[in-house]
Formats: structure tokens, sequence, C-alpha cells
């Protein structure tokens, strides 16, 4: 194994990001940070909400959970593009103070 690791996305990654952006969002992909960091963050009306995107069917892994876990905020895993938008905007409204 070597000190650093290209790290892949999800097939339906850029679906999400394609459809939050669609829907009025500004999109940053963040899939590279590594260490359990959600895929991409994504920014509207001075909000924020981490987007982790998974294929239907699979689970977070255990430094993916343990970010879930710990991190305050709005933050959502995402599994359709269908999804995306109604899933940021319970987050951003859920979490915001």
């Amino acid at each position: 194994m070597t000190a650093y690791q290209i790290k892949r996305t999800d097939a339906n990654q850029q679906e999400i990001m394609n459809a939050l952006r669609d829907g009025g969002w500004v999109v940053w992909d963040s899939h590279t940070l590594g260490g359990g960091f959600p895929d991409c963050i994504a920014f509207k009306d001075g909000r924020t909400v981490l987007v982790e995107c998974k294929m239907p069917g699979k689970k977070l892994n255990k430094k993916e959970q343990e970010f879930f876990d710990k991190c305050p905020g709005a933050k959502v895993i995402i599994y359709h593009r269908d999804e995306a938008l109604q899933k940021v905007e319970e987050a951003r409204n859920e979490n915001y103070i």
C-alpha cells in the first residue's frame, strides 16, 4: 500500500452532484479528502450540507460512520439523484440555527 491512494467515486456521485447544481446548490467535490469525510459539500443561501453519495444497498464504511457520528451539523447520505434535493433541503432546514 502506498502513502497516497486515488479515491474512487461511487458511480452515481456525478448524477447526484448535477441534481444538486440543477436545484441551485453550489457543489464542491471533496471525495479525495478521505478519512471518512463526505464526498461533496453543498452550499445554498448561506447554509452548508455535507453529502455522502452511496450506491443503493451500500453502507457507510467505518471511517465514514465515525465521521457521521461525531460531526455535528447538516449531513446526508444520498443514494439516488431523485432524492438529492429533498434530502439536502431537509438537512439544511433541520440543522439551521
